[in-house]
């Protein structure tokens, strides 16, 4: 009965794949989108309507705070935070399975955010929002 079941599962796609692949398709449209708009055209005008909008709430301690919240996107934080979950996960928890996952997240983000940079190497804005 079980086999049966299995059978026609694998005939069919399920709406969870679908929505996987549908969301992937999307985010790399985007992606192709804004890289072509931003990096490949050299056009800044998305940077300047978003410093615009933002203009009205820039000061010294909304600044302070968005520092502190970009800190957790750093390798500062994030390679340590992928040690302690990799540690955390074989000492304590015993499973083996989840510290490869969390290292394997944590190389692939890392090369893939160096490639990604070395790649496309874009400028910061001539006039930014931090000095």
């Amino acid at each position: 009965m079980q086999a049966i079941s299995t059978v026609q599962k694998a005939k069919g796609i399920s709406f969870r794949f679908l929505v996987v692949a549908g969301t992937f398709l999307f985010s790399l449209l985007l992606f192709i989108l804004i890289t072509n708009e931003m990096v490949l055209e050299n056009e800044n005008s998305l940077d300047f309507a978003v410093f615009q909008k933002l203009k009205h709430i820039t000061n010294a301690s909304m600044t302070k705070v968005m520092l502190f919240i970009t800190f957790f996107g750093s390798n500062y934080f994030l390679l340590p935070a992928y040690i302690f979950l990799i540690v955390y996960f074989l000492l304590f928890k015993k499973t083996r399975t989840l510290s490869l996952d969390v290292a394997a997240i944590g190389i692939t983000s890392t090369v893939i955010l160096f490639s990604l940079k070395a790649i496309f190497h874009r400028h910061r804005p001539l006039d930014p929002l931090v000095s």
